[in-house]
């Protein structure tokens, strides 16, 4: 019962409120009275509940831990993220050889005070390894989303892992890498985009007038999803969303009378969008790819090849006028009487100076092995 409990995110409290009740007053009509009272002892109390599981989670480290501890090499993988009361949190995964295959474990994660610098980073990972005996030197990768603070050349947390001997590093970069290189004019529509998704979606009236609407409309969905800087998936999700409800999207701005709506009244503006939806979901396609279990080097580094092999191939198709790879903006092509030259250039200018640079790898960036 208590391993169900935090896999099905309920609150402690509900064992000895619900669970525990339903159980006695079941068994008493079953079981007779002596059962009822044996399971009324069993404590299920909200403290008690909170120590077991805090006592089966340290259990879980301190066999990931012993199981490092067997093998020469182990690999880690860092994200520092903020929690729902803004406090920032660096999580760290482990891989390291089994018995059998590779094993994927998650390790620790670790509170960080004040300003989350690479100094703040790595001082609270090397005092996590210190206190459990874990060899730095025997840390064959490092993986993170490749923020500053984690890549930096000078000061980054993975130089100054270079000085406790790691040997392969390998950088997975997130979404927001491949819209640095995005032109002016689709980056326009991305965060109109966002901003219309954005604040729909955090307004609880605006919500429930939306939701009355596509209801009304019969439409698939019923709701906006919210973007978050600190998901990385979320645009491309957000953009698809907000072009499958943009008619029940249009309505309701316009009856709010928001000038939001502007989006969706130019026909270059909407095209532009529905290649944004596109080409994110090829993107989120390749990410989740990246993140099956128990993978390697060689395989990712064969899927963004393949990724950029692609696009070569998509920008000879566009300067031709072919656009049946992104299946939304083809679509609204066949429907709408437009000038295509201006969107086609743009596009074929993203592809070739954004998201096929060779620095970007279909958002993975692999910086290769130093020997110490």
């Amino acid at each position: 019962m208590l391993f169900k409990y935090p896999k099905q995110k309920k609150t402690f409290a509900i064992g000895e409120e619900q669970i525990k009740s339903c159980i006695v007053a079941a068994s008493n009509e079953i079981l007779g009275s002596k059962a009822a009272q044996k399971l009324q002892d069993v404590p299920l109390s909200n403290d008690m509940v909170q120590m077991r599981i805090v006592d089966m989670a340290k259990d879980v480290e301190d066999q990931v831990i012993e199981e490092i501890k067997k093998w020469v090499y182990f690999a880690i993988q860092l994200d520092e993220s903020p929690d729902v009361s803004n406090r920032a949190i660096l999580f760290c995964f482990v891989r390291y050889k089994g018995e059998v295959d590779f094993e994927e474990e998650f390790l620790c994660c670790l509170g960080l005070p004040g300003r989350i610098t690479s100094s703040e980073i790595f001082r609270s990972l090397n005092e996590y390894f210190l206190e459990h005996s874990l060899d730095c030197g025997k840390c064959v990768g490092v993986c993170t989303d490749g923020a500053a603070n984690m890549t930096g050349c000078r000061s980054g947390m993975i130089e100054k892992l270079l000085i406790k001997r790691c040997l392969l590093l390998t950088v997975y970069f997130t979404e927001s890498t491949c819209l640095q290189k995005m032109s002016p004019e689709l980056n326009n529509v991305l965060n109109g985009a966002v901003k219309i998704a954005n604040e729909i979606r955090s307004r609880a009236l605006n919500s429930r007038f939306l939701t009355a609407l596509c209801e009304s409309m019969d439409s698939q969905h019923q709701h906006l999803l919210f973007q978050a800087e600190v998901r990385w998936l979320s645009r491309g999700h957000v953009l698809s969303r907000l072009f499958e409800l943009k008619e029940e999207a249009k309505q309701f701005l316009q009856e709010a009378k928001s000038s939001l709506t502007e989006l969706f009244l130019d026909e270059i503006r909407i095209s532009k969008l529905e290649y944004l939806a596109d080409i994110f979901r090829r993107l989120n396609e390749l990410s989740i790819s990246l993140q099956v279990f128990s993978t390697n080097i060689f395989g990712l580094r064969n899927k963004t090849d393949a990724l950029k092999k692609k696009l070569a191939l998509w920008d000879n198709r566009v300067q031709k006028g072919d656009l049946e790879m992104f299946p939304n903006l083809h679509d609204f092509f066949t429907s709408a009487d437009m000038n295509r030259k201006e969107l086609l250039c743009i596009i074929t200018i993203h592809l070739n100076s954004g998201v096929a640079s060779p620095k970007i790898l279909g958002g993975t960036k692999i910086l290769g092995v130093q020997n110490v």
